[in-house]
């Protein structure tokens, strides 16, 4: 039997997918959105079998709401793809984050059984990382946008930080600071990261 290998666990982790479209969030007291997509199916990057599940995002806005036929367009991407459902759910993660900001997000995939075992993985986005995240992903130039230059400076400092992270790991290698973030979010707040709160 073939033994899975650095490019089956990696396989669609760098995938380019299309952009998330967020829409100006018009109540400022927290509340939570849950969005619930039980159509969710991917392809196994070793056996090439169909996966099939239902994802669950929950968020609680901050400046910007997601908006619901970009995020189906973007869950549409999955369906050809070879990823195993863990990285499905850091990745689908990582790019709602990326996109809206939020307060706070959790997504929950609950994966179809399949050989009598099936999968229910849990991804969160804290609040000390979300701040992280902002940091790495600063506003375009001609966007105004206050406290740019802290964000820049806060920016330089989280890949300092990172490239250590990344130089002690050889679990991921992804150029993107926001995949690494997410994925290796409980290692890196063992690695000094969580003094930046």
């Amino acid at each position: 039997m073939k033994k899975y290998t650095d490019e089956h666990a990696a396989s669609g982790v760098a995938q380019p997918m299309p952009a998330i479209e967020c829409w100006p969030n018009q109540y400022g007291p927290d509340y939570e959105i849950e969005i619930v997509m039980p159509e969710f199916t991917s392809v196994c990057p070793k056996t090439g079998l169909p996966d099939h599940g239902t994802l669950t995002l929950k968020y609680v806005p901050n400046k910007a709401c997601l908006e619901l036929k970009a995020l189906k367009m973007y869950m549409l991407e999955y369906r050809n793809l070879g990823i195993f459902q863990e990285n499905i759910v850091n990745k689908f993660l990582a790019d709602v984050v990326k996109a809206a900001k939020p307060k706070r997000a959790t997504l929950i995939g609950d994966f179809t059984a399949r050989g009598g075992i099936s999968t229910r993985i849990t991804a969160s986005c804290p609040k000390y990382l979300l701040r992280l995240v902002v940091a790495a992903n600063p506003p375009r130039p001609n966007v105004p946008e206050p406290h740019l230059g802290v964000m820049v400076l806060q920016r330089q400092r989280l890949l300092g930080r990172m490239r250590g992270v990344v130089r002690h790991s050889s679990m991921f290698h992804s150029a993107d600071p926001l995949l690494v973030i997410v994925q290796q979010h409980s290692v890196m707040k063992q690695r000094q990261v969580s003094r930046l709160d």
